[in-house]
């Protein structure tokens, strides 16, 4: 079967989870036999054209605009478009499979794909469905975004007609979510989906690299609470962690909150490694005692989840997204409201103290992310979705 990915942003080049997932879906696809190609986005002139990533094919294609004209572009793009189309045209797909399009593919790249195959769907990994950026509506108790509300946010950003083209370009087009509670949030604002989780490859980083990375970022001796983000953005749960960590410390007073992808000044307990590659930041998840993924925003689904599986450890997850479809609270490590900074550090705090239902908890983790959560398990989902006699 030929298989064709579209994907805004692809590896190396991916600024975000979807970019990654998409690398793993088409490398497991590969894998079982069918010929991938990609179509990606940059905005690097030297990258542009055919290239290959990991033994798959990639096409990028120029695109580099202001933000402000997002919700226009992200319609049609006239920088990308007719360079889908030739390809489209050229490639012949049995299946064309769209993911993150809503910057620089567009969702014209859709319509256009139904023009050269039958079988054409789109998953979902974010709300940019119905929204314009970070979902935080949700903490109101309701999913439903009213476009007024959406006007008074975004301002000149705001497209009044993009609703409606979104919904003509993906007419007929079968539209999958990655958790059920995303799944909830787009059928409140008018789109039906079905749900296919996410899924990694499990790699691990080696006992020689994890002992290099705790010897350089000084945690011998230390209780690691592991925080994957940037503090900057506030929805990510970052002010909860910062409050919650001075309790902990109290309980436990070896303990370190390291704080990966973000640049500070350490102190009190606090490490920040600044950027870590996807290599370096597997040595940090292997260094760490615990994971906490506190977000306050709408994560459809917390690729922090599956990354601390896959290094054997134990998650203290929010309550908010999907990430309680993941993590099972009391087995796998804990889901709380991550704004509750008590009952949040008390958690973290239990995990570190408890060495040995830390370690049990990991363990039950990562073999849930090998029955549930894995790359091959994804691509097999989807390969029944491609399969289908469904258009």
């Amino acid at each position: 079967m030929k298989i064709v990915l579209l994907q805004d942003d692809f590896p190396p080049e991916s600024k975000g989870g979807a970019g990654m997932l998409v690398g793993s879906l088409a490398k497991a696809l590969k894998q079982n036999g069918h010929e991938v190609v990609v179509i990606a986005a940059t905005q690097d002139v030297a990258k542009v054209g055919k290239g290959e990533w990991e033994g798959v094919v990639v096409y990028r294609i120029y695109s580099d605009y202001h933000e402000r004209w997002r919700g226009y572009r992200s319609l049609y793009n006239w920088s990308t478009i007719p360079t889908v189309k030739k390809l489209l045209q050229e490639l012949g797909p049995d299946v064309v499979h769209a993911h993150n399009i809503h910057y620089h593919l567009s969702y014209a790249s859709v319509r256009v794909a139904k023009q050269y195959t039958k079988k054409v769907l789109l998953t979902a990994h974010d709300v940019m469905l119905f929204h314009y950026g970070s979902f935080f509506e949700h903490l109101t108790g309701s999913y439903k975004v009213y476009w007024w509300t959406l006007a008074k946010r975004f301002t000149k950003r705001f497209n009044p007609l993009r609703g409606l083209g979104i919904h003509w370009y993906l007419r007929n087009v079968p539209i999958i979510a990655v958790s059920r509670e995303q799944a909830k949030a787009l059928e409140a604002n008018g789109f039906h989906a079905d749900v296919v989780y996410n899924g990694i490859e499990p790699t691990t980083a080696s006992a020689v690299e994890i002992e290099q990375f705790i010897k350089e970022h000084e945690l011998v001796g230390k209780k690691v609470v592991l925080f994957v983000g940037g503090v900057s953005n506030k929805l990510k749960g970052s002010e909860q962690v910062l409050d919650m960590f001075p309790v902990v410390r109290q309980l436990v007073p070896e303990a370190a909150l390291l704080i990966a992808g973000t640049t500070g000044n350490s102190h009190d307990g606090i490490i920040y490694t600044g950027w870590l590659s996807p290599h370096t930041l597997r040595a940090a998840y292997g260094a760490s005692n615990v994971v906490v993924f506190p977000s306050i925003g709408f994560d459809v689904f917390g690729l922090v989840n599956l990354e601390a599986m896959a290094a054997h450890k134990p998650v203290v997850a929010t309550c908010f997204g999907g990430a309680p479809e993941i993590v099972v609270d009391g087995e796998t490590g804990y889901v709380v409201d991550p704004r509750n900074t008590q009952q949040f550090a008390q958690r973290v705090a239990e995990l570190l103290l408890d060495e040995e239902k830390a370690h049990e908890m990991g363990e039950k983790g990562h073999a849930r992310l090998l029955q549930q959560f894995s790359a091959a398990h994804m691509a097999r989902a989807y390969e029944r979705r491609y399969a289908s006699d469904k258009p």
